[in-house]
């Protein structure tokens, strides 16, 4: 199955003078599946969201590839993008306020991926927006209205009818659902859901919140300080997860239950600084398990028989501990 969208060892390094750089993505390699939800996790400033913006080449890459579609398009022109990556992937950003000129009306935002890529004359354009607008749970009649007139659910609502007016086989969301109120952001997951049931589409789902993600995602890669430290099925890493990070992220999380009273277990200390990161493995400062070999080499991301891979060098990928040494 030829993947949608790959990164093979991507690097995004943004300078930010006297020769340092901040490695904001450092070397991942993932694929994106037709038709599945790749979740992506990690603490604030792990490099999510870059990596999502490197997938569709919003983001210009320093280092490795990035494949859309079985084409290597890391250094590819816009013209180039504009009649394949741009056509075939969207995306939606986190705060539908920014995202969505306040000047234009709704349904100029909306056909805009039409106009650009010169799809339809204007009736059908306007046809074309009325039933993205009803199909995402709208009016088609507040076409004619400005941002300012909705609330946020209902914009991220014209972010996803945007997102689709090309028809696209893949949309990364880039924490679509976080700054929505808990019952707008059921409705927008489910519309999600129902969207990718019907046409097929895969998500890149990058999130902050686990229920969330675990209960969307078909796999899910966790990252931490611009690596991919696990990636496994959904189900697989929420049961048994391998990698101490993923084990720390997962126990610090609330559950929502008043007769559990143990409490929830923090993560000591912070991220290390992606300008300065550790030698080793970005992970030992914090980590309970951590040896003189953690602090010496960073580990690669190992892949098991059963597809699940971990970056430690204390975890076989078959979930076998310690991994031997080598």
């Amino acid at each position: 199955m030829t993947p949608l969208l790959e990164a093979v060892d991507l690097k995004v390094h943004f300078p930010v003078g006297r020769g340092r750089v901040v490695r904001a993505v450092d070397g991942v390699s993932l694929a994106v599946l037709p038709g599945e939800t790749l979740g992506i996790v990690g603490e604030s400033g792990s490099g999510k969201s870059t990596l999502g913006r490197a997938l569709l080449r919003l983001e210009q890459p320093t280092g490795g590839q990035v494949r859309a579609f079985g084409d290597d398009v890391t250094t590819a022109s816009e013209r180039h993008l504009r009649a394949g990556l741009r056509r075939r992937a969207a995306m939606i950003f986190q705060d539908p306020h920014q995202s969505l000129n306040p000047r234009m009306r709704i349904a100029e935002a909306v056909a805009e991926p039409l106009v650009v890529h010169r799809v339809g004359d204007a009736a059908a354009r306007r046809a074309a927006v009325a039933a993205l607008l009803a199909r995402v749970g709208l009016d088609p009649a507040v076409a004619t209205r400005r941002p300012h007139a909705f609330s946020g659910g209902q914009l991220q609502r014209v972010g996803i009818a945007r997102a689709l007016a090309l028809d696209p086989a893949v949309v990364v969301a880039d924490e679509a659902v976080s700054a929505l109120d808990v019952s707008v952001r059921a409705g927008v997951i489910n519309l999600m859901l129902d969207l990718q049931a019907e046409r097929g589409l895969a998500w890149v789902f990058i999130a902050h919140d686990l229920d969330v993600v675990r209960l969307v995602s078909h796999r899910v890669a966790v990252m931490y300080l611009g690596r991919v430290v696990e990636l496994a099925p959904a189900a697989a890493l929420f049961g048994d997860p391998r990698h101490p990070y993923t084990r720390s992220l997962l126990a610090a999380a609330p559950v929502p239950d008043p007769r559990r009273r143990e409490a929830p277990v923090i993560l000591p200390g912070e991220p290390p600084s992606p300008l300065d990161p550790p030698a080793g493995c970005a992970f030992h400062p914090r980590c309970p398990l951590a040896e003189a070999r953690c602090r010496e080499a960073a580990p690669p991301l190992r892949v098991g028989a059963d597809g699940r891979a971990v970056a430690c060098h204390l975890v076989d990928p078959e979930g076998i501990e310690p991994a031997p040494r080598t």
